[in-house]
């Protein structure tokens, strides 16, 4: 399969398990080939992402230059796609989910597939200025709790843990996300 087909087949299978599908996760390649595949969601993901953040920086009063933008793009991507899985490691560890650890990844890399179907609306309406700048927040809000519930959900079912694991992780991925991306916009 090339990579949109891939790409469609493992997020249909976690939108299956959202929608009620309790054995869905079962379908997805845990495997090491699966594992190391998953991340090639970051070569749909990230150019989407990318263009999205150039679009919203053009349309504000923001200075920040092409290559500035370019480099906290990279740079949170680096956390996105290797610190925080590796990250996920050490905790799984704690934890004593290493048995599950790669179901998780492969999980958490589709996932994120999902979570900009969340997002694209709100960024797009808030770049057009649809929206009043209190509509504007509300929107991305809503989508960032739904994304935060949807990873939550889909977290649980990979590791089939408790929902406050599953709801601790997602908040970690969140907060080392935002940390990361708050960092690096400084150091520029």
């Amino acid at each position: 399969m090339n990579l949109i087909e891939t790409a469609r087949f493992n997020t249909l299978i976690l939108l299956r398990f959202l929608t009620g599908d309790a054995n869905a996760l079962e379908k997805l390649d845990a495997s090491s080939k699966g594992f190391w595949g998953s991340f090639r969601a970051a070569f749909i993901v990230e150019p989407i992402s990318y263009l999205i953040f150039i679009v919203a920086a053009l349309t504000t009063d923001d200075e920040t230059s092409p290559i500035k933008l370019f480099l906290i793009i990279i740079g949170v991507a680096v956390v996105n796609w290797i610190v925080v899985p590796l990250l996920y490691a050490g905790i799984s560890n704690v934890l004593k989910f290493n048995d599950r650890y790669g179901r998780m990844i492969v999980t958490r890399n589709w996932t994120q597939i999902i979570l900009l179907a969340i997002f694209l609306p709100a960024h797009l309406l808030s770049i057009s200025e649809v929206f009043t700048p209190a509509m504007t927040g509300m929107s991305l809000l809503s989508a960032l709790l739904m994304s935060f519930a949807v990873s939550t959900v889909l977290i649980k079912g990979a590791l089939q843990s408790t929902w406050w694991v599953a709801f601790g992780l997602t908040l970690v991925d969140f907060l080392v996300g935002l940390v990361a991306k708050i960092q690096i916009q400084n150091l520029f």
